[in-house]
């Protein structure tokens, strides 16, 4: 990796000259932009000009071009969304401080469009991908593959990028390969030595393999561009509950008006959003151990690729839709359960979630929980909430039990005064009991990202247990902390 190279796990501090104008005007403005993985893009600038403040002291700007300096040299910067507030004041001079959601290392201009874009990310999404003991080899198979077009013209695609040494001749293979056998070296080198004479100069040995997933689309800009990726991080992190994080993206951008010698041109991009890693993920939770992983998507050829786009499609229009957007939400705020607590409102919706639901995806107009036990819920499910109602029988319908039950949960936290004429003591005591009553969220979240699971096309129900058997482990199984005297 090279030290020009703009990467999102790397620190970095430049100085120099800012400014709003286009690039090829002044830059008035000296000032420093630096980013970190723990704080993401930040700006500071000075300025004798305090009529760029609005009313509320605020500066907001769709880019903001620099050039600046580093101990590595100059940089051209256009910095994206860009959020500055007075800091500071003195006679002279206002301080300005903020922060930018992206920035690329080239001047961008309004008659730019864009081509591409390719992203590298990190570990997690590879451990979704294949095996870490034969990550090389899977990387150049994955790269192989056809690429993907969305039903609105999307591209989708695998790609590696490497650097190599040269090999000489036949003797440079004791650089590659390593055997106990010297007998079987010895016949490796005679077998390649013609095709070396034959082939001089083009054989290299491959170091640091990169793996990228690329966008393209004829006619978006960029918004839409950076848009679809979001969407496709959202879709993965779902996938494996877990984030995966840019490490390297690359823009292929094109000017025919401004950069009429070289109208396309790669730029480096850094984006200015913070992602952490779930606290209770594990080292060791890789591949085969994650809930879903891609060979879920491969059943019907060596790699599904396809079969991941064609889920992707439809994860789309659940971030896209108006009437998913309850749903997408739901899945969004559920993830975090490990930072807070899934508490009495958030229950109290799931059921409008799952209404919601069943509404697209069967056209019920019941929408009640039982029904979504009926179609989605495994029996282990059915076992562990069983468990949480003592008094349960071994009822006939026990999916139309367990619905009853949860309602119950539900009207409890609605209409508390009605709890003791209702019958609902117990009810009560459970939503009341914090630790009991995230559980319980847990099961009735996951028992919808299970719905959703079969709506993207994952049908497997071992594989869906797994996933629902790691959310709950992973999101609802709290206990308190109690200290002793």
């Amino acid at each position: 990796m090279d030290d020009k190279e703009l990467r999102q796990d790397r620190k970095y501090v430049w100085y120099g000259a800012l400014g709003f104008a286009g690039p090829d005007d002044d830059l008035p403005f000296s000032g420093q932009v630096s980013y970190s993985p723990a704080e993401g893009i930040h700006i500071k600038i000075l300025t004798e000009d305090s009529t760029l403040l609005d009313s509320d002291k605020l500066l907001v700007r769709g880019k903001m071009h620099a050039l600046l300096s580093d101990e590595h040299g100059f940089r051209q910067l256009t910095l994206f969304n860009v959020f500055l507030n007075s800091y500071s004041t003195n006679f002279r001079a206002t301080e300005l401080r903020g922060t930018a959601e992206m920035l690329v290392d080239q001047w961008v201009h309004d008659t730019t469009g864009i081509q591409g874009i390719k992203t590298e990310y990190s570990r997690s999404f590879e451990d979704f991908m294949f095996w870490r003991s034969s990550r090389d080899r899977s990387v150049i198979e994955l790269s192989k593959l056809e690429p993907f077009i969305t039903r609105t013209n999307w591209k989708i695609s695998l790609s590696d990028n490497s650097t190599g040494t040269s090999l000489r001749d036949e003797n440079d293979l004791d650089t590659v390969f390593w055997t106990r056998d010297p007998d079987a070296m010895t016949e490796l080198k005679a077998i390649s030595a013609g095709l070396f004479k034959k082939h001089s100069g083009q054989f290299l040995k491959r170091k640091n393999i990169r793996f990228y997933v690329s966008f393209e689309h004829p006619n978006e800009v960029l918004g839409s561009y950076l848009s679809k990726l979001g969407q496709w991080e959202d879709f993965i992190e779902f996938l494996i509950d877990d984030t995966i994080t840019p490490m390297s993206t690359q823009i292929i951008f094109k000017d025919d008006k401004t950069w009429k010698k070289r109208p396309t041109r790669r730029a480096n991009a850094i984006f200015g959003y913070v992602k952490h890693s779930r606290p209770k993920r594990k080292e060791s939770a890789h591949h085969f151990r994650l809930p879903i992983n891609f060979s879920v998507f491969g059943e019907e050829e060596k790699y599904g690729f396809a079969e991941l786009c064609k889920a992707f499609e439809k994860w789309t229009k659940i971030c896209e839709s108006s009437d998913w957007k309850p749903i997408y939400r739901s899945i969004k705020r559920s993830l975090k359960f490990d930072e807070y607590f899934g508490d009495t409102p958030q229950f109290a919706s799931s059921f409008s979630d799952i209404s919601a639901f069943l509404s697209l995806t069967d056209g019920s107009s019941r929408g009640l929980p039982d029904e979504m036990i009926t179609k989605y819920a495994s029996e282990d499910w059915k076992y562990a909430v069983r468990k949480l109602f003592p008094y349960a029988k071994k009822d006939n319908d026990l999916s139309k039990f367990l619905g009853e039950e949860l309602k119950a949960i539900r009207n409890s936290i609605e209409h508390p005064a009605d709890d003791e004429k209702r019958g609902r003591t117990f009810h009560r005591a459970l939503r009341e009991d914090e630790f009991k009553l995230h559980l319980i969220n847990a099961y009735v979240t996951g028992l919808l990202m299970q719905g959703v699971l079969s709506y993207l096309g994952i049908e497997n129900e071992l594989v869906k247990d797994k996933f629902l058997n790691n959310f709950v482990e992973a999101h609802g199984n709290f206990r308190p902390i109690i200290f002793d005297n």
